[in-house]
């Protein structure tokens, strides 16, 4: 009978070990696919948004486009204290006008950036300042007509290095264009040109993606050391690509024509003309979905769906 018992509580263990171990095998540190399953979870209401950003802090700024109502129109850019406020329905920290600004970006001080397409066809720079405890922001006197200019058209994606070199990707040029010391007597210079209809941006260290939106393709290139470009190392084809985010292990696309964002594995983008055999996961957005941002913890991603007049949150 001991015996009995004692080969009966021996393939309890086993049998508790075994189910450990499938229990394990499903944990999504175990399964690459399980970074890319972002489901809906709420709405926050807003008017035409169209750029959108979120600071390392977790601060969030939204534009408006009103480009579709005619050219060149002004529209708010809100700011909030934390994107749980902005879900929330908070008041924002500020409020100012913008000029068709399709995109925006904070750079690792938290100072913001607007990519003003229209008319103004330059990067407004706002500086963050702490006033009696509480954040603001105010335009960036130390820079002429307070923003970045010369030989832009129709400049949109912006992202920054680890080293606070901010890139515009411009649009209407075709080409790459970096900027040293953005907050102070910025130095403007093209890095890359023939790369197409350039819109969206994301940085991981010396890793750029780049979304081309004529020729429907989104390219991972490299950085040098000094903040040159050095190559097109992978790419991502699909249907008129327009903004990119990125997080650990997960690249979020926007295409507004077919109303998704589209997640993949970044590592997985094949070179050349071979198909990406990655993994994949498509959202459900609406059409014109444009800005997009993920939280700093990356569990979160705000999507900006301009004709829904709405961003929408996906968590993970």
């Amino acid at each position: 009978m001991k015996k009995k018992m004692i080969l009966s509580l021996l393939l309890m263990f086993a049998a508790a070990g075994s189910f450990t171990a499938c229990k394990k095998d499903k944990n999504k540190d175990s399964d690459p696919c399980a970074r890319l399953e972002f489901v809906a979870k709420t709405t926050a209401d807003y008017t035409k948004p169209c750029g959108l950003a979120i600071s390392k802090s977790g601060m969030v700024a939204v534009s408006t486009y009103n480009g579709f109502s005619g050219y060149g129109l002004y529209g708010p850019t809100s700011v909030w204290k934390s994107y749980s406020d902005f879900l929330a329905k908070a008041q924002p920290l500020i409020e100012f006008s913008s000029r068709g600004a399709e995109a925006a970006a904070f750079d690792n001080d938290e100072n913001l950036y607007i990519a003003e397409t229209e008319g103004t066809a330059g990067i407004r720079t706002y500086r963050k300042v702490i006033q009696g405890g509480a954040v603001t922001y105010q335009y960036n006197s130390l820079i002429q007509g307070n923003g970045i200019s010369g030989g832009f058209v129709n400049p949109r994606g912006i992202a920054f290095d680890d080293n606070g070199r901010m890139y515009i990707a411009n649009d209407g040029r075709g080409n790459l264009v970096r900027v040293t010391n953005p907050m102070g007597a910025a130095t403007v210079q093209i890095i890359a040109s023939d790369l197409g209809s350039i819109k969206g941006m994301a940085i991981s260290g010396k890793t750029m993606y780049l979304t081309s939106y004529v020729d429907g393709s989104v390219m991972r290139c490299t950085l040098k050391s000094n903040g040159d470009f050095s190559e097109i190392t992978g790419v991502y084809k699909t249907n008129h690509p327009v903004d990119v985010a990125l997080t650990n292990g997960a690249l979020a696309i926007a295409t507004p024509e077919d109303g998704k964002v589209t997640l993949i594995d970044p590592d997985k983008l094949p070179a050349g003309n071979n198909a990406y055999t990655g993994c994949t996961k498509e959202l459900q957005v609406g059409t014109n979905v444009f800005g997009m941002a993920f939280t700093p913890d990356g569990k979160g991603l705000l999507a900006s769906h301009l004709n829904g007049n709405q961003v929408k949150y996906f968590t993970n």
